[in-house]
């Protein structure tokens, strides 16, 4: 018979196998993995959750370690409620215990406003940040790495937010820091001076975001190589600068990079493909090269046709260039049923009186009055005028 001290340790043992066979299967660096083991991982870490609680107490740090390392999982299968509630619990058992100002209390309040991030509960999340924030500045400093990560998410959410004027600040003292202690070819520097580019961009300051963007690609590309998708969107971001800078020809061709590139990575029906598919798009609208748009947006549209994960509005802007599209090459029947749907998914989702809404309005009068359908034109007319 095993002495009662001896059977403990071999449990003890026997459960931080158990962890820690749990932890390697969805921290495995293949993302593709950590999806497919999941299910796996879940149980084990149940079973570790209840066993400390069981053998140390429900408020122990390592009851609390691994109900973190539960709530982590729940978060990567998007499960938030779940995720929630466990980080809630290991918060408030750390203020009680270690006070609210401690390092461990302050990384749980970090990542419980992660999880508010993800469900789009940005007030809670800014009043969480902003006491991590004060926290770690007083405990740790304003150049420790934990302060600047939590700084980092405070810049992502007024960018989130089109926040800019708050989020450039953070950025600038942010890429200063990374390049002060990380070298400019660092992947996170890089992925800052991407992110300050990109406020720069959404302020209409495309003079000042395009030599980020050019910084930023040149050092991707030295660093991942032309085809890796963090340089491919920096591809795709600096096209949209061209574009608004006029420069349409080089525009198109990195919007075509980007296009090839996304395609080779991820296939034609993934998300980041069709992004810069609708930048491209757009590009031969604006610069009424019709024809030449219209194989793009069908391939898009039966791409989100076969993926019922993609958001609506995605779709919409899609569906409304091939209308325009149809419309200036005179295609006026293959138009009409595109500016229709265009126009009542507008009125149920912004209203009747939208600025949006009443543009599609005003499409689909216009293109009534060229088909010769004068009476129907008027109304829709008078209808956009009264607004």
């Amino acid at each position: 018979m095993l002495g009662k001290a001896q059977n403990t340790r071999i449990i003890r043992k026997a459960r931080q196998s158990q962890c820690s066979v749990a932890s390697r299967m969805w921290n495995a660096p293949d993302s593709g993995m950590r999806e497919e083991r999941y299910g796996e991982a879940e149980p084990l870490l149940k079973r570790v959750v209840g066993a400390r609680k069981e053998a140390l107490g429900p408020n122990h740090p390592d009851t609390l370690s691994a109900m973190d390392d539960l709530a982590g999982l729940y978060g990567r299968q998007e499960n938030y409620a779940e995720s929630e509630a466990l980080l809630r619990r290991a918060l408030a058992a750390r203020e009680q215990a270690l006070g609210p100002d401690h390092p461990d209390t302050l990384t749980a309040a970090n990542n419980l406003a992660r999880v508010y991030f993800s469900e789009q509960r940005y007030p809670e999340v800014e009043r969480l940040l902003k006491r991590v924030l004060a926290g770690r500045q007083s405990a740790l400093g304003p150049d420790h790495p934990d302060t600047l990560g939590t700084l980092d998410l405070l810049a992502g959410l007024y960018m989130t937010e089109e926040r800019y004027g708050e989020a450039e600040p953070l950025y600038k003292r942010l890429l200063a820091e990374h390049e002060k202690a990380l070298g400019q070819n660092h992947p996170d520097t890089l992925r800052l001076l991407n992110n300050l580019a990109g406020v720069y961009f959404n302020q209409q300051r495309y003079g000042e975001a395009g030599p980020l963007f050019e910084r930023a690609l040149a050092g991707q590309e030295q660093a991942l190589g032309p085809n890796h998708p963090d340089t491919l969107n920096i591809v795709n971001n600096l096209g949209g600068v061209y574009e608004r800078l006029g420069q349409y020809g080089i525009a198109e061709k990195l919007f075509k990079r980007a296009i090839t590139g996304f395609e080779l990575a991820w296939g034609p029906d993934h998300p980041k493909t069709r992004d810069p598919i609708i930048h491209l798009t757009g590009l031969y609208a604006h610069l009424g090269r019709f024809r030449e748009a219209e194989p793009w947006l069908k391939q898009a549209l039966a791409a989100h046709d076969r993926d019922s994960a993609q958001g609506d509005s995605d779709k919409l802007t899609k569906v409304n260039i091939l209308a325009a599209s149809y419309f200036k090459l005179g295609r006026y029947e293959e138009a009409e049923p595109l500016l229709k749907q265009v126009l009542a998914a507008r009125e149920e989702t912004l209203g009747p009186d939208h600025p949006q809404t009443l543009a599609s309005v005003t499409e689909l009068a216009e293109l009534y009055m060229n088909q010769g359908h004068n009476k129907e034109a008027e109304i829709l007319f008078e209808r956009a005028l009264e607004v």
